[in-house]
């Protein structure tokens, strides 16, 4: 329901005489608004139709698009976005959106989200748009915290990232992902 969501306010936003409820954010893309869009109505309708009364689901979001050599992203929960881009050939790995997660106040090791679709009316997006040239990787992140090696001896590579999180915690659950731009 929230893809279907996210998909056609893309899609609708793509038309000229397209309007929106919710208010336009100068310093995003067109496509960043709408992503931001996409969010608060998807949250709404899954606050009306599962958790208005009690909590039923709750949904992260990250949703990325790349147009144009503009990457627009909007988040609520994890995961982590990270940008690696190559300088005077070596990497560097920067936070481009980060939810805090809650899973250190209940001392566990898997991830707790403390954000979700649908669980609220009010809603806080996490959302940006960037110039990036194309051969850009992303990584996604989802873990109770990213440890600071990863931003100090940065790897651009999944395998890479990947023995960097493990070599902090072995018993540390996660998920990697890799998108090159």
């Amino acid at each position: 329901q929230v893809a279907q969501i996210f998909q056609d306010q893309i899609q609708l936003g793509e038309a000229q005489d397209h309007t929106s409820p919710f208010e336009y954010i100068e310093s995003l893309s067109p496509m960043g608004n709408r992503l931001k869009g996409a969010a608060h109505l998807a949250n709404d309708v899954l606050y009306r139709t599962s958790n208005q009364s009690e909590y039923v689901s709750g949904v992260e979001v990250l949703a990325i698009s790349y147009k144009d050599k503009v990457l627009s992203w909007a988040q609520v929960g994890g995961p982590q976005l990270l940008l690696c881009q190559k300088n005077n050939n070596e990497n560097n790995m920067q936070p481009l959106a980060s939810q805090f997660d809650w899973s250190w106040q209940f001392n566990q090791e898997s991830p707790l989200p403390s954000q979700c679709l649908g669980l609220q009316r009010a809603l806080s997006v996490q959302c940006g748009s960037i110039y990036l040239e194309p051969g850009t990787d992303l990584f996604m992140i989802c873990r109770g915290s990213v440890p600071s090696a990863v931003f100090e001896k940065p790897q651009g590579s999944l395998a890479g990232v990947a023995k960097v999180l493990v070599a902090q915690n072995v018993e540390t659950p996660f998920w990697l992902g890799h998108l090159k731009i």
